[in-house]
């Protein structure tokens, strides 16, 4: 991607004593911000698997080239933080997360069944939302508990407190993850007509 290729550097004192010399990706179009406040300035689009800056920007300008718009409507400064994974990167980024657990100072790698157990695990009532692997040594509990406003509570504070269940509801570590990356599919396109703005300021910013 071209898109930081042309922006200025700033220099950061680090505690080593040494100067280094950063890409100051904090430069964002002043219209940038307007357009989001603006109804009709943009279009909403969910990415799909396969997709990327490159071909959005080829399937709605026509220019690859102009992939830059599209990161740069959407504040995303990392491609591969930023953008959703899709449904292999997902399954990977979770196993390689929480394939391995900590047992006693000790890393073991779970077998397929408890890796699924773990991460998808919810419980009820009758387990305490509690169950145990490899041999009773790991235990397992919802990732958190979610009330009706999207308010979060742990396990220790729905189990000690007056919280009373279904007030709030068990969510899996699959359901958790899996709601972080599927935010991420939102994006929001510029009008064609906004796109030369956009590059007009962005060269006046960068003193072109």
């Amino acid at each position: 991607m071209t898109y930081f290729v042309n922006f200025p550097y700033v220099s950061y004192d680090f505690p080593d004593n040494v100067t280094r010399a950063f890409k100051n990706i904090s430069i964002r179009p002043n219209i940038v911000d307007e357009l989001l406040d603006t109804v009709g300035s943009f279009d909403t689009y969910d990415i799909k698997d396969g997709d990327s800056p490159e071909t959005v920007a080829f399937d709605f300008y026509g220019d690859v080239q102009l992939h830059w718009v599209i990161m740069l409507a959407n504040k995303i400064l990392n491609v591969y933080r930023d953008w959703p994974m899709t449904t292999e990167q997902f399954n990977n980024f979770l196993q390689q997360r929480y394939r391995t657990i900590t047992i006693n100072d000790s890393d073991h790698y779970l077998s397929a069944a408890d890796y699924q157990t773990y991460i998808e695990f919810e419980g009820s009532p009758d387990n305490s939302y509690t169950a145990y692997l490899v041999d009773s040594e790991f235990t397992v509990r919802p990732h958190h508990f979610e009330d009706a406003s999207g308010v979060r509570y742990n396990w220790d504070t729905v189990m000690s407190t007056s919280i009373s269940l279904p007030n709030v509801v068990p969510v899996s570590i699959y359901e958790y993850e899996n709601k972080i990356n599927e935010a991420k599919r939102n994006i929001i396109i510029p009008k064609s007509y906004l796109v030369e703005q956009l590059k007009s300021e962005l060269k006046e910013l960068l003193n072109e």
